[in-house]
């Protein structure tokens, strides 16, 4: 991960010039930019969006950025003015949540940007609707939970995904629940309502540190135990020497920011 494995940053994109993520501005004069699993320019990026940034924190440089939504799929149901829900999940929007091409209505097909909240709950940083369908067209990012490896099927919110045939050459052996994970597919049973993904390829979802020297990452608590917490799948220990900025560890409860 990163130039030598320098650094890694996970969060939503707050402005531009460069590009802004956790408080840092990246240069990305030399950087790859992926979107889809295609590369793209800047330009396609939008504030709002949550991206993994792979290259140097102190030296504030991008070797890649990549674009890590959340669901893409048609609009089930508008529960009120800071709620909708998409392929099973619920999305909140806020002030902070920046909406393209106006507000989605019930089957409108939208991509949503932002982090899982709690199960079956996407907190919205960009909502964009949209005329024509992504390839592939339905995507849910969340917690799995009830994992049948027999049947070949995980929840994620109100959504089955069947991943029969599916590549999980990312995944981990064993037990999937209660990991973020990225389920896509060309074929969803349902309209507007989904109610089973048949998934063309599952992955690991949200931020994974491995081998790196320096992370930053933004995200929600997903749980809370003796060695500390998880931010979405990832394991954050704390210590005695672990400095607390803008509350105390008390505050590090399920749920928080």
């Amino acid at each position: 991960g990163g130039i030598d494995g320098t650094g890694m940053s996970y969060g939503t994109i707050t402005g531009f010039g460069r590009v802004f993520v956790n408080g840092i501005e990246f240069s990305t004069s030399s950087s790859t930019i992926k979107l889809d699993d295609s590369t793209v320019s800047q330009s396609a990026l939008r504030v709002g969006m949550v991206v993994r940034v792979d290259g140097s924190i102190d030296n504030k440089t991008a070797a890649t950025i990549t674009v890590d939504d959340a669901v893409k799929g048609r609009v089930e149901n508008v529960l009120d003015a800071s709620r909708l829900v998409v392929m099973g999940q619920t999305v909140l929007i806020d002030n902070q949540t920046r909406v393209a091409n106006g507000a989605p209505a019930i089957n409108d097909y939208v991509e949503v940007h932002g982090l899982p909240s709690a199960d079956g709950v996407v907190t919205a940083g960009y909502v964009e609707r949209k005329t024509t369908p992504a390839t592939p067209p339905f995507v849910v990012k969340g917690f799995a939970k009830n994992h049948d490896t027999a049947a070949k099927t995980f929840v994620v919110g109100a959504l089955t995904v069947n991943y029969t045939g599916a590549t999980i050459n990312d995944m981990p052996a064993g037990s999937w629940n209660g990991l973020v994970i990225d389920a896509k597919g060309s074929t969803c049973a349902g309209q507007p309502a989904c109610g089973t993904l048949t998934a063309s390829k599952v992955e690991p979802g949200g931020a994974v540190v491995t081998n790196i020297a320096k992370a930053e990452v933004e995200g929600f608590v997903s749980s809370v135990n003796a060695n500390g917490f998880v931010l979405g799948s990832q394991a954050v220990v704390i210590s005695a020497s672990t400095v607390f900025e803008g509350g105390v560890a008390a505050d590090i409860v399920a749920g928080s920011k």
